[in-house]
């Protein structure tokens, strides 16, 4: 699924005339931009059109396999039947179009829906630049490189599979250090404000210096909480990440930022406040017999949280030595 940018920075006139300000007391409360709000909210509306549209796209794709699969049990056509089994295991897997019927109007509505997406981008990138924050402006160009390359298998695909543990030659367990920064979630939750993202080395900044790892952006909500669920499948023992704000221009969060990991639904860490660019905390904790693992974060309104989680990995290891 496509992760969303919000550019929460940018109903904050004038802000960064005070970038370099060592007292936060000594940084005014400027107003909310009306105009800007209601763009955030419309590319917030886009989004959610786009996610409901892919939703729709595989459900309806799903339904009209059952209905052949269902026609072809009656007439006792197996060779059909497996044919239909096959071309739905490379539509789940691979994104792969049917070649028993046609899913044209389906496509159509799909890429509609991905193209008001891109418009809203476009739009969004020209006011920043008119604004002059061009940081922001940025981000969001790289998020439409992102739509605009997307993969087919990547249209509608949930991780509903649990990561799999590898095995040795001697079918011996070995440990096995997974970044959840390579795998897609099972779901994500958050509502306006919020967004999730995964980042790459190289392409985020703490304390001044450019962070060698690889990194979970988790905006949280404006006043709610964001989150991204995995599915471990009770195979992994450890998770490790470094929870911080990471450097923008603003010099950190509006409001402090609570980290939270929970684990089947139960709070399993949760770290202090974090509010400042180059604040950070570990987190290092035992996940032994999970099945779901949820990485939360939340703040009070108003947000403009760059909450980010630094390399965050599971492993079959223990805590214990």
């Amino acid at each position: 699924m496509i992760q969303k940018f919000t550019v929460l920075l940018l109903i904050m006139n004038s802000f960064s005339l005070f970038l370099f300000s060592q007292n936060e007391k000594d940084i005014p409360k400027t107003p909310v931009n009306p105009d800007a709000l209601k763009m955030l909210e419309q590319v917030s509306e886009a989004v959610k059109s786009y996610d409901a549209k892919k939703q729709k796209f595989q459900e309806d794709v799903l339904g009209m396999f059952d209905k052949k699969e269902t026609i072809s049990r009656s007439k006792g056509d197996i060779k059909t039947l497996n044919q239909l089994k096959s071309e739905k295991d490379n539509f789940l897997k691979e994104g792969k179009d049917p070649t028993l019927f046609f899913i044209t109007d389906q496509k159509r509505s799909l890429e509609l829906a991905k193209l008001s997406l891109i418009k809203s981008y476009e739009k969004h990138i020209k006011e920043c630049l008119t604004l002059k924050f061009d940081f922001e402006a940025d981000e969001l160009v790289k998020e439409l490189e992102t739509l605009k390359n997307e993969k087919a298998e990547d249209k509608f695909k949930k991780n509903s599979k649990p990561i799999e543990p590898q095995i040795n030659k001697n079918n011996v367990s070995v440990e096995i250090r997974k970044n959840l920064n390579d795998f897609v979630p099972v779901k994500t939750t958050f509502t306006t404000g919020g967004q999730f993202k995964k980042g790459n080395k190289g392409e985020a900044k703490l304390g001044g210096k450019v962070l060698p790892y690889k990194f979970i952006l988790l905006v949280p909500s404006n006043g709610g909480p964001t989150s991204v669920f995995y599915n471990l499948d009770k195979k992994y023992k450890r998770f490790h990440a470094t929870v911080a704000v990471k450097d923008t221009p603003v010099g950190g969060s509006e409001s402090p930022i609570i980290f939270s990991v929970f684990g089947d639904e139960k709070e399993l860490w949760k770290s202090n406040p974090i509010k400042k660019n180059g604040d950070s905390e570990e987190c290092d904790i035992d996940i032994t017999n999970i099945q779901e693992l949820e990485l939360r974060t939340k703040t009070g309104p108003p947000a403009y949280a760059w909450a980010i989680w630094i390399d965050p990995f599971i492993s079959t290891k223990s805590l214990k030595k």
